[in-house]
């Protein structure tokens, strides 16, 4: 099975996952469920089990895989400790020294078994290669660590540790693409697909928690990918995982320079998160939420225009980058003028920017016109291109025919808790359909000729009604996440395989865009949209062979 559709795979697994979870999660276990209180912002019981979906869906689909792949072993192994001692802690909390000890102990099954490990940090001064010899055992813990605790400690909003992870995860996945690293290709794509399925139910308002249990699987994931991609003879630096890891990394930094400042322990809990500041300075969780996934965005770009470059120049940027940070800090600490004008720019210009697109306005015929125009190539669209849809196969119809009987099942459940399992089921099903369409089709096919043409006309509609009716554009913290990776990823460097990679890149960023219109619409269109979906579904099980 191609990579892509393992993320398609993952992606459903953690869906359907998460959503029993949600339901079971309050009535197996109290343990399970996080109390509002303290330094938490949520003020109902939420379930914290989260982390067991992503884990699901990110590792099942390379289950076939484990036997014939070192790393991926290692991996599987290393995340099951982590995994266990997660859950004990979600479950009835463990002492800080417990809780680092399963995370050494994660560390140990990966190396052992896999072999991966930090062996240079490449060249720190010109002509002058850092060979960690022996002690590469100890330099990969030490990573490892490093990236399970930054995620771990970035995990205090809404959607905020795991979108920061699906940004990351989804540039790994496109450097190793271009490194031709199928190995880290594949690990990447499916830790994004068991996000993208979780994330649906944690954005703000959150109805599921990924615990630790999720924090510490993600930073151990990404450690994994980090280290496979950037060692043993990678055409990258192995300087690069400072600016991947992006504002985890930083904010971990900051936040033990501040608890030793202060001469707390490193590990003692406060409010010095930079998403605790932003909170403080008057954004709301939103707002925060966005704006450290907009930075941590800035990062990704500024290590992946930096990939090639020389070992210390990216070791000097990151430290001057570090340097300025810890000397920001500081003189916001001294001048209290400083300090109010900052919060002034966060409370009114930021809050400006992401409030929403002013639209413009237009007669009402003219609006109920577009409008039907694009329901109409809307449902053509959806239904001609999983009816024509090649190379499905049989793993795959059976679950889309999982997936439409989910949807029958559950249709009685609550409107909001089906509204996200629909959205899913629509985006997957628009997925899969894209990619079995990017390489099967002769340029001056038929259908290929069909496909283009809905797409633009697709297009055109949407832009259509968006520029003349008179509501707002409503799109969440998920939205904005998945609009920003499609975007990231149509704007890299195109090489001789990667123009059919970035159409299904475009169509599905197009599609998704659509779906999430539709979504927002009155809940008179719920029904027609359901049926819809199930028969996308039925027409990729149909051309599967079943």
């Amino acid at each position: 099975m191609s990579p892509l559709l393992l993320l398609v795979l993952a992606l459903i697994l953690s869906a359907s996952v998460s959503a029993l979870l949600v339901r079971t999660s309050a009535h197996a276990a109290q343990g399970f469920m996080d109390q509002p209180g303290g330094r938490k912002v949520h003020d109902h019981p939420i379930p914290r089990t989260g982390g067991i979906a992503v884990f699901v869906g990110a590792l099942a689909p390379m289950l076939g895989q484990l036997g014939q792949d070192r790393l991926l072993s290692g991996f599987a192994a290393g995340a099951l400790v982590l995994v266990v001692f997660g859950l004990i802690d979600d479950y009835r909390g463990l002492d800080y020294r417990l809780k680092f000890l399963g995370q050494v102990l994660a560390c140990a099954a990966l190396i052992l078994v896999s072999g991966l490990g930090i062996h240079t940090l490449g060249e720190l001064w010109p002509g002058t290669t850092a060979d960690l010899g022996v002690f590469w055992p100890v330099g990969t813990l030490f990573f490892l660590l490093t990236a399970i605790n930054a995620v771990n400690f970035s995990d205090g909003l809404d959607g905020l540790a795991g979108g920061i992870s699906l940004l990351i995860l989804a540039c790994v996945a496109l450097l190793a693409f271009f490194a031709e690293q199928s190995t880290v290709l594949v690990l990447s794509l499916c830790a994004v697909g068991g996000l993208v399925g979780f994330l649906r139910l944690n954005v703000h308002p959150a109805v599921i928690f990924m615990g630790d249990t999720g924090s510490q699987f993600l930073g151990y994931t990404l450690g994994v990918c980090l280290i496979a991609l950037t060692q043993q003879q990678s055409i990258y630096s192995p300087l690069l995982p400072l600016f991947l890891l992006g504002t985890p990394l930083l904010d971990l930094i900051m936040v033990v320079y501040q608890r030793l400042a202060k001469g707390q322990s490193p590990f003692k809990p406060d409010q010095n998160h930079l998403h605790h500041k932003l909170l403080l300075n008057g954004l709301d969780h939103s707002q925060s939420v966005t704006l450290i996934h907009a930075g941590n965005l800035l990062m990704l770009a500024l290590g992946f225009s930096l990939r090639f470059s020389r070992d210390y120049l990216l070791a000097a940027i990151y430290v001057g980058l570090v340097a300025a940070l810890l000397g920001c800090i500081i003189g916001i600490r001294a001048r209290y003028g400083l300090r109010v004008r900052i919060q002034q720019l966060l409370r009114s210009g930021f809050g400006a920017l992401v409030a929403g697109a002013t639209p413009l306005y237009s007669l009402p015929a003219l609006e109920r016109a577009a409008w039907l125009i694009f329901v109409g190539v809307f449902t053509a669209t959806f239904l001609f291109l999983p009816a024509m849809a090649t190379g499905v196969d049989r793993t795959l119809g059976a679950g889309f025919l999982g997936i439409g009987a989910a949807g029958a099942v559950l249709y009685r459940a609550s409107q909001r808790w089906f509204d996200q399992y629909l959205r899913l089921a629509a985006y997957a099903t628009l997925l899969v359909a894209v990619i079995t369409h990017a390489n099967a089709d002769a340029p001056g096919a038929l259908v290929s000729q069909v496909n283009r043409c809905l797409f633009l006309a697709l297009g055109v509609a949407y832009s259509a009604y968006v520029v003349i009716s008179r509501e707002r554009l409503q799109l969440d913290s998920m939205d904005i996440l998945l609009i920003a990776l499609a975007v990231f990823a149509l704007f890299t460097p195109i090489t001789e395989s990667f123009p059919s990679a970035q159409m299904v890149l475009a169509k599905t960023l197009l599609g998704g865009l659509c779906i999430n219109l539709v979504m927002n619409k009155p809940a008179a269109l719920r029904k027609p949209f359901v049926l819809l979906c199930l028969a996308a579904c039925l027409a990729i099980f149909a051309r599967s062979g079943l």
